[in-house]
């Protein structure tokens, strides 16, 4: 697989993934925007913004397309859709994803970009089920998912884990309102139902009782040796 790196002209990134034939061009149109991706599908360039200004979470994305193409056509039947091609198409098409705002954006394609690592470009996403979920949310809270090169995940707690899950199930409901060949994009979600992990947020004292009691203790003092009235008030 050809790999030059990245390279800039005129402060602009750009760089290209695969051979002569099937390749994923990724560039950038202005100094410090957004990437954009290009390939060549029946005879014509196709070109796609990719909502973020981070190279690693491109050259991810990119990478994952490639494998896609290098598979054959991209979007075939709605119950062999994978995840890379529901990620891609998600983030470069969905009119809710593409209206939030910028940082909303590139959070939602860095995390697609590791549901993607985890489970893979070629996962089905109609075969996805409850302990598919679960097996992620115990691998994500340890870390270790390697995205790229460069980055493997860190451990997190489950308030991180939940938002990838958000980005995943609102991936798979976009999908079941696209029209494809005069059917569905995904015929139906294969994780309506499944309850995602929260994360629990317990009262937690902020003094123990002693503490507490010893300060009520001191006020008290401080009120009956004030001087004045209005000292007095301050501590009762």
């Amino acid at each position: 697989m050809a790999n030059k790196g990245w390279h800039q002209v005129k402060g602009k990134w750009a760089r290209s993934l695969g051979e002569r034939g099937t390749r994923v061009r990724l560039f950038q149109m202005t100094k410090g925007g957004v990437f954009y991706r290009s390939v060549f599908l029946d005879g014509r360039k196709e070109r796609r913004a990719l909502r973020t200004n981070d190279r690693k979470v491109a050259e991810s994305l990119g990478r994952a397309l490639l494998l896609e193409l290098q598979k054959g056509p991209l979007a075939g039947p709605s119950d062999q859709l994978t995840l890379g091609t529901l990620s891609d198409r998600y983030l470069t098409e969905c009119p809710a994803h593409l209206d939030n705002a910028s940082h909303t954006r590139s959070d939602a394609v860095r995390r697609a970009a590791v549901l993607v690592a985890y489970f893979g470009c070629s996962c089905e996403v109609q075969n996805l089920s409850a302990n598919d979920v679960a097996a992620y949310t115990a691998n994500r809270r340890v870390g270790g998912i390697k995205v790229d090169d460069e980055w493997t995940t860190a451990a997190v707690r489950a308030r991180s884990v939940e938002a990838d899950l958000v980005v995943l199930f609102a991936m798979l409901n976009w999908a079941v309102t696209v029209r494809v060949a005069g059917g569905r994009l995904l015929v139906s979600n294969p994780l309506a139902g499944v309850r995602r992990t929260r994360e629990p947020n317990p009262l937690r004292p902020v003094a123990t009782w002693d503490r507490f009691e010893a300060t009520q203790m001191a006020m008290r003092r401080l009120a009956a040796e004030s001087e004045t009235e209005g000292e007095r008030t301050r501590w009762v």
